[in-house]
């Protein structure tokens, strides 16, 4: 499976769906809060922390 992008309105679950998939896939996910990015820089650094 690609990456995946979930939006939508706080409280519909796309946190807890993610958590799910990512267990039923074995692998490990990075939740990023979206409003919490305010410079492209710090995009950068969230993807050069990511682990493969």
């Amino acid at each position: 499976m690609g990456h995946i992008l979930f939006c939508g309105p706080s409280g519909f679950g796309k946190t807890t769906m993610a958590h799910i998939i990512a267990k039923q896939s074995g692998v490990n996910m990075k939740v990023v809060t979206g409003y919490a990015i305010n410079k492209p820089a710090e995009i950068v650094s969230i993807l050069n922390s990511l682990e493969e």
